[in-house]
């Protein structure tokens, strides 16, 4: 039977239907003692408690989400992460050869914007421009997720929630001059980080919850006299780390970081160096203890 629970969020009084909120505990005890990809229907889990050991992994490389209700502990001595399985970076573009470098293609969208990519250097010929970051506009990847939710008040509150950080732009490539100079090619954009929701009566952290963006590469140096660097490529925005629970302990780390840029490839001979990229943008850690 399903009882409500009293809450405060954001100085309000509200309740929540804790059957909906901790599951059914129809998976029984969670226990990972191997690195373990949980995707597809797979990465929705009712457990009665949770662990996840030392030096191992729980983390979903597909739909890049990750949805964990217990009824019980949570206890996390390894890692639980969607690092850089959110929305995929762009790739960068060719070195131009005795012609204008190649522009790197646009992130995927996700919902947290992503760092764009870095321009080619010139030589004679212009170096290619760097692909746009995604941007906010919201997937059909994480549409489906919403769906597990859809008949309960809690339900509400989180399929608002559910985002993803967007790729990266990947950079443009480096001009190449008539010399011949062929220009370097543009670094990847990083992807950004997916989502992770955990609701538990008691989380019990030392160790890592994480879905952070990836860095984006750098371009490469100008590949033949006379060639531009290649643009750095844009870094991944950071997810969303949503946690629900009665009680939290330990020491460990919660992060949700944006993706570094990548730095532009130098020139070599007249050509010139590419730009770096830009940084992705940090996602969202919330907290909400009922």
């Amino acid at each position: 039977m399903p009882y409500k629970k009293a809450c405060v969020e954001d100085g309000i009084l509200k309740t929540v239907d804790e059957q909906w909120m901790f599951g059914d505990g129809s998976d029984g005890a969670g226990s990972i003692i191997a690195d373990t990809n949980l995707t597809g229907a797979a990465a929705v889990k009712q457990y009665t408690s949770l662990t996840v050991d030392a030096t191992f992994n729980l983390y979903n490389s597909i739909e890049g989400i990750l949805i964990l209700l217990v009824d019980g502990t949570v206890t996390v001595n390894g890692t639980i992460h969607t690092n850089a399985y959110g929305a995929s970076g762009g790739e960068g573009g060719t070195g131009g050869a005795n012609a204008v470098g190649s522009t790197g293609t646009p992130g995927i969208n996700g919902e947290i914007a992503g760092g764009a990519g870095g321009a080619g250097g010139a030589a004679t010929n212009a170096g290619g421009g760097g692909g746009a970051a995604g941007d906010l506009s919201r997937t059909e990847l994480y549409a489906a997720a919403r769906k597990v939710f859809s008949s309960s008040e809690f339900a509400s509150m989180l399929s608002s929630s559910i985002v993803a950080g967007s790729g990266g732009g990947g950079g443009g490539g480096g001009g190449g001059d008539a010399t011949p100079g062929t220009g370097g090619a543009g670094g990847a954009g990083g992807a950004g980080g997916g989502m992770i929701f955990i609701a538990c009566r008691e989380l019990i952290n030392n160790g890592t919850i994480s879905a952070n963006g990836a860095a984006g590469s750098a371009g490469s140096a100008g590949a033949v006299a006379n060639g531009g660097g290649g643009g750095g490529g844009g870094g991944g925005a950071g997810g969303l780390v949503y946690l629900v629970y009665h009680e939290t302990t330990g020491t460990g780390s919660k992060t949700a970081t944006a993706g570094a840029l990548g730095i532009g490839g130098a020139g070599i001979g007249t050509g010139g160096a590419g730009t770096n990229g830009s940084a992705g943008t940090a996602g969202s850690v919330i907290e909400r203890k009922i």
